[in-house]
């Protein structure tokens, strides 16, 4: 049965009928059967030959239909349980990777929030820089610093909790160097610096 004919069968009869008694209505459920197109052919009959007569059955069955209309159809009805399933997987999921991370080895997060290299300047060349220096970061509980060889090979690590360091002994004049800083937060994540570079030596 179509919805046209449906609504047909629904508007005939509606004037000239004695209401009838409420004790003989249909329930909520076959109403709701009717308005959603999923009773038998002839249960539906039988309960519009009753509604067309009844104004209360009659605004309960046009509230139901309105409702019924309503439905987005092409979506899947999905079970509370299977909803509440998946979120409780999901915060497991983020739970574990939060665990292995704070676990496992720091997470470095270079940019802006990492440490900013103030001595020496990037491609300075002079003698009189006896320290590596720079910025604080907030929440920092250390720093590592880091000095490599031009071909990479790293020629001083350290670690401290100011934000200064002597100059490494190993330094040797007119060689160039690379150096960076990572801050360790309260956290376990690690702030990177940028790379920066210098030459100990005369001017």
């Amino acid at each position: 049965m179509d919805d046209e004919r449906l609504r047909a069968l629904y508007s005939t009869g509606l004037s000239g009928r004695t209401p009838p008694s409420r004790e003989v209505c249909p329930d909520a459920e076959a109403l709701r059967a009717v308005a959603e197109r999923g009773a038998p052919s002839d249960v539906t009959l039988d309960t519009l030959d009753h509604v067309s007569g009844c104004p209360s059955c009659q605004r309960e069955l046009a509230l139901l239909m309105h409702v019924a209309d309503a439905k987005p159809r092409f979506l899947p009805s999905i079970p509370v349980w299977a909803v509440t399933a998946a979120a409780v997987v999901l915060l497991a999921l983020g739970v574990r990777s939060t665990w292995e991370r704070r676990a496992g080895e720091p997470v470095t997060r270079g940019g802006s929030g990492g440490p900013m290299l103030v001595s020496p300047a990037d491609r300075s060349r002079s003698a009189d820089v006896d320290a590596l220096v720079w910025q604080s970061v907030p929440r920092a509980t250390r720093y590592e610093v880091e000095v490599l060889a031009e071909d990479g090979s790293v020629v001083f690590e350290g670690t401290t909790r100011d934000t200064v360091t002597a100059m490494p002994p190993d330094v040797t004049a007119g060689v160039l160097y690379r150096w960076r800083v990572s801050a360790v937060l309260s956290d376990g994540t690690r702030l990177g610096s940028g790379l920066g570079s210098f030459t100990i030596g005369s001017p």
